[in-house]
């Protein structure tokens, strides 16, 4: 049943989405088309048609409507910082040593690590305040981390992760892959 209630609604989105694409002439409109096709599989309805109806409501090419098309089909994983700008220090670490990566990456926040490189916890600019006065830079990031933070996997959409975010009120997301850091984005990078 649920695979018949799945096919349905994909079949009734490919319907929506060409006559939709039948009223333009753009060809960025048609690829934009073709890739809402493309995701229609992994997208909810309401997400889709939502989409579909603001999409419809632009001029054939405007490149706002196209611009909020491309930025809600995009995956988290094209956006994402990598490597050596992921804020991170691992498990047992010092807080001043971990003040000075959150100051150096940029991002409000590290991301604290376990032994096997899993990700354990992440600690913000709020966590700081909140402990503030404890004698904060001897602790040990265990200590004053926020366990089982939110995260993402990189083939997220972009729009999901905006949702995520603000339902969170959080300003930067970990992106991770088996449970280990892969990604970070901030809130400015999923606006862009």
């Amino acid at each position: 049943l649920i695979r018949e209630l799945r096919q349905a609604f994909v079949e009734s989105a490919h319907r929506q989405i060409d006559l939709m694409s039948r009223s333009r002439c753009d060809a960025n409109w048609h690829y934009s088309c073709l890739r809402l096709k493309g995701l229609a599989a992994s997208f909810d309805a309401v997400e889709l048609l939502s989409l579909a109806d603001e999409a419809s409501e632009g001029a054939p090419g405007d490149p706002v409507v196209l611009r909020k098309l491309g930025a809600a089909l995009t995956h988290i994983g094209e956006v994402m910082h990598k490597g050596e700008r992921i804020p991170l220090v691992a498990s047992g670490t010092r807080m001043g040593d971990a003040i000075l990566e959150i100051s150096s990456k940029g991002f409000g926040c590290v991301g604290i690590t376990r032994n096997d490189g899993r990700l354990a916890g992440i600690i913000t600019d709020g966590d700081l305040r909140r402990h503030i006065g404890k004698d904060l830079l001897s602790m040990q990031v265990d200590d004053v981390m926020t366990k089982n933070p939110k995260t993402v996997a990189a083939d997220t959409l972009v729009a999901k992760a905006l949702d995520l975010v603000n339902s969170s009120k959080i300003t930067a997301l970990m992106i991770v892959e088996d449970g280990r850091p892969a990604g970070i984005v901030h809130l400015h990078d999923l606006l862009r």
